[in-house]
């Protein structure tokens, strides 16, 4: 989806520029274009150190489209984008291909490679479905999604798991076997997409935390163990307040019944309502 890049073609001028202005001033000892080799040099550093910003004010001016498969995949597969009117199933469409283009998903292997771009929108309807009512669908910093064959060991979590963020890296990491288990039978087993946004927006909107911890057996729709059976966590660190937010997407309707203050409290901080 990606493509040639504005920022690249942006750039290509002043990458021939310095070839020229260098092979002049190198070659031809020709002083006088020792600043424009200089200039040229700068603007193109500039805009190789803000290419990720140039590349996103560019896209949304021209947003770019999904591809037909994976707009086929939303419509059969999702049901949060198949539920919406068509003016919000646009919008949503535009979000999912920004953020596709903005952010970075790679499989870990032996070395990282690119995965295939439906399991990134796979991944990444998640997101937009989470942040359809707030401004920030990119969800800060998280600019890296890293995805796993199979549970993995971390420095922080020497035991093999499933998801993980990192708010200092920008980095999320998940396991794409676990992942699958809960996008092919979501009636039977957690959604491991929901877990990892979830969990990273409550480190950037610190006043989720503040909300009351729930008894979450009334409001998410899986037991607790197997929760941890896919997360491959324990009870003590898989991060109760996750969970409950995870609930408050997943099953809205029943966590509305059971604790409406803090339903509405969810609802007016993200703009989201079921």
């Amino acid at each position: 989806m990606r493509g040639i890049r504005f920022a690249m073609l942006l750039a290509l001028p002043f990458i021939i520029g310095a070839l020229y202005t260098g092979v002049k001033l190198i070659y031809f000892e020709q002083d006088e274009f020792l600043y424009p080799f200089l200039a040229v040099i700068a603007i193109g550093l500039a805009i190789f150190f803000a290419k990720e910003e140039i590349n996103f004010w560019y896209d949304q001016k021209y947003p770019p489209k999904l591809d037909e498969p994976i707009r086929i995949w939303l419509r059969n597969f999702f049901p949060f984008y198949s539920a919406l009117e068509t003016k919000d199933r646009e919008r949503f469409e535009t979000r999912l291909a920004l953020y596709l283009n903005a952010r970075s998903f790679q499989l870990m292997l032996k070395e990282r490679k690119d995965i295939p771009e439906d399991f990134k929108a796979i991944i990444a309807a998640h997101a937009i479905q989470m942040t359809i009512g707030l401004e920030d669908y990119l969800i800060g910093d998280y600019d890296r999604i890293i995805c796993y064959n199979h549970p993995f060991p971390t420095p922080g979590n020497q035991f093999l798991h499933t998801v993980e963020t990192h708010l200092e890296d920008g980095i999320i990491l998940i396991s794409l076997e676990q992942l699958m288990m809960g996008i092919r039978e979501p009636k039977k087993n957690y959604n491991l997409a929901y877990h990892a946004y979830a969990e990273a927006l409550l480190t950037i909107y610190p006043e989720l935390q503040k909300i009351e911890e729930l008894d979450i057996s009334k409001i998410l729709p899986y037991e607790l163990d197997h929760v941890l059976k896919i997360t491959g966590f324990s009870k003590e660190n898989i991060g109760l307040k996750t969970l409950q937010l995870v609930a408050f997407y997943v099953n809205g309707p029943d966590f509305k019944k059971s604790y409406p203050e803090a339903y509405h409290q969810y609802a007016n901080i993200l703009k989201y309502v079921h």
